[in-house]
């Protein structure tokens, strides 16, 4: 028998319907089916294979972390049991399949006990629904007018996060009881690229990983040449992918280059390459936080080296910055040393024959930390503004991300591996990209102000083109600073 507040989410989303056929379709409800087909048959997840493979052989080159397991049984265990007499909580977004235990191959176990897990310490049911982010829009303005909530999280693209933020439909997530946002399994540096004034948008977490989402460094391994005696990617895993260090193999392959073959390149993130160096070398776009009006943090001095390295690539003769699937398929064909792409875009580097490793974005210095911005499409969970779920929901969230601080993300990596990688020898190097998430309060908002892009990542793009990274500096900031003021305020 449904419970009450299952009626109720019926009733809601006949409503919802109802307001919305005019106009646009209504959400999807049903489960998502797995993007990509059952792969075949591989090494279980639960004792990864290691050490080198050949091109053919599906098999998990992975390191576990044995503390892992240890660490979120500890943060689960901090969250308090509670009753929420069978309620049905539910999130809703274009990403839920990955936290969808049904929708997953190589980590379905892990998340069917977390479910489980979950759903025993509050006694709740937790229901995924899928939907994209124009229906999502309409629904949740539908949802507050009425009073009718046809879901309590909202899984958005970080992109999407602004335009919802400034039409008044997140709930400020500072205000929702049992929510700790300085807990250890909430990213906190999403938390802070989200915050502004007194206003908490949204959070990251892994609940829901977002590798897929991340940049990464692609070298075609027939081109790039070791580096002092050591593989490329071995200098990734020991830590020491500096900008110089791949300045110079760069330089060294473009030395040996045959006719038709290019040095560099850039898929789906070519127009977000020049900030996505930037972060990667250590930058920050947007100063943003609790109680703060978030302001430009670049100068034109601090952007000295992202532009140095941003423009070479740019205006490399022999490099081939051209539409995305012109780019992939070069370099899937064997044409292309390096290209930047998503973590995600690994399956359109396929068919043309070409042996590929991966790599992290490289970094400033030896004894710094890898840093991976990450994309407007990367999942992050909001709360629509109203909802009367807000204390059920904060449990949810802790609880959820508790259980699966380090060891989800972890099963993810094999995930990606057989799905988008199989038989590449890339687990190791995908779990330090999915460590080096960074995110920036220009992602979500850059698309609501055309000040504030113009002032920020769009400042970025122009200098790493031009090679200049002082003209217009100050005009552009300050229209950008100006935009944010009146976005944000920490006045009541």
């Amino acid at each position: 028998m449904m419970n009450k507040n299952t009626v109720l989410r019926c009733l809601a989303a006949a409503l919802v319907l109802a307001l919305l056929l005019p106009f646009a379709g209504c959400a999807k409800t049903e489960k998502n089916v797995p993007e990509t087909a059952a792969p075949a048959e591989t090494a279980s997840p639960e004792s990864p294979e290691t050490g080198d493979s050949d091109k053919n052989d599906p098999v998990t080159i992975h390191s576990y972390d044995p503390d892992n397991e240890i660490r979120s049984k500890a943060y689960f265990d901090s969250v308090e049991k509670d009753n929420f007499a069978g309620l049905d909580l539910f999130v809703t977004g274009p990403s839920v399949s990955r936290m969808d235990p049904d929708g997953a191959t190589y980590m379905s176990k892990e998340l069917r006990d977390r479910k489980t897990a979950v759903e025993k310490k509050l006694n709740m049911r937790i229901n995924l629904t899928s939907a994209d982010p124009a229906t999502m829009f309409d629904e949740a303005a539908a949802a507050i007018a009425s009073g009718l909530y046809y879901t309590d999280v909202m899984l958005l693209p970080m992109g999407q996060v602004g335009a919802f933020a400034a039409s008044g439909k997140l709930m400020n997530l500072r205000s929702v009881p049992a929510l700790d946002l300085t807990a250890p399994y909430f990213d906190a540096g999403s938390v802070e690229a989200l915050s502004a004034g007194y206003e908490t948008y949204g959070l990251a977490s892994d609940a829901c990983p977002v590798l897929t989402e991340l940049p990464a460094l692609y070298y075609n391994k027939e081109l790039v040449t070791d580096y002092k005696g050591k593989s490329i990617r071995s200098v990734a895993l020991e830590g020491g992918l500096t900008w110089d260090v791949f300045w110079e193999v760069l330089a060294a392959a473009k030395a040996n280059l045959g006719e038709g073959q290019y040095s560099v390149s850039a898929g789906s993130i070519k127009s977000r390459l020049p900030e996505t160096v930037h972060m990667a070398n250590g930058g920050t776009i947007v100063s943003s936080g609790e109680l703060r009006t978030p302001t430009v943090a670049f100068s034109p001095k601090s952007l000295k080296w992202s532009v140095f390295f941003g423009n070479g690539m740019l205006t490399d003769e022999r490099a081939l910055f051209t539409k995305a699937k012109t780019a992939t398929a070069a370099f899937s064909e064997g044409k292309i040393a390096f290209i930047f792409e998503t973590v995600g875009g690994a399956a359109s580097l396929y068919g043309g024959g070409a042996e590929w490793g991966i790599l992290p974005m490289p970094k400033p210095s030896a004894d710094s930390a890898y840093r991976s911005l990450a994309s407007p499409d990367a999942p992050v969970f909001t709360v629509i503004r109203g909802t009367e779920n807000s204390y059920e929901i904060g449990k949810m969230l802790s609880a959820l991300s508790a259980w699966s601080y380090g060891v989800v993300p972890e099963r993810y990596v094999d995930e990606v591996l057989v799905t988008s990688m199989s038989g590449n020898d890339a687990g190791d190097v995908l779990d330090l990209i999915s460590k080096s998430a960074v995110f920036d309060l220009s992602t979500a908002f850059g698309e609501t102000s055309a000040a504030l892009a113009d002032g920020t990542y769009g400042f970025i793009r122009r200098a790493c083109e031009s090679g200049d990274a002082a003209t217009g500096y100050d005009e552009y900031v300050w229209e950008a600073n100006v935009a944010m003021d009146g976005m944000f305020t920490t006045s009541h």
